[in-house]
């Protein structure tokens, strides 16, 4: 019987998929992402290049490495398959309870299109988190 090695982290395809997302929402370049994260990280031995985001959000990558991840952590992007699977759960019904019927129907159709596409589940969190970030004034 052959045994399945078991990989915490979600699919290259998707990484890629969640950076090219996640810089079109910023509107930053490769340059610009680059800059920011090693803004962000003065200081310490890590940094990254242009050509590295272009590889991680094209992706022409073969693992995750570390640089790869710090990357992803700091462009809010979670990599880890465990996490993923809390995104998608579906929205409980308490939750929805005060919200306008408009409201719980676009939220009923989103869930119904991720659960019919899991590849949109990362683009559509990304959209709700820039939401979130607009509604709450930060």
């Amino acid at each position: 019987m052959r045994q399945e090695k078991y990989d915490p982290f979600i699919s290259n395809y998707r990484i890629a998929k969640s950076v090219s997302t996640v810089l079109k929402d910023r509107s930053w370049s490769y340059r610009r992402c680059a800059y920011q994260f090693n803004q962000h990280h003065k200081g310490q031995k890590i940094s990254v290049t242009k050509d590295l985001v272009s590889r991680v959000a094209n992706q022409e990558f073969r693992i995750v490495n570390e640089r790869i991840r710090l990357l992803c952590e700091f462009l809010e992007i979670s990599i880890y398959e465990s996490d993923r699977k809390e995104e998608l759960q579906c929205v409980p019904v308490e939750a929805l309870t005060g919200l306008s019927n408009d409201i719980k129907n676009e939220i009923t159709r989103v869930t119904e299109l991720v659960k019919e596409n899991p590849a949109l589940g990362e683009t559509i969190a990304v959209l709700l988190r820039g939401i979130t970030k607009i509604a709450s004034g930060k």
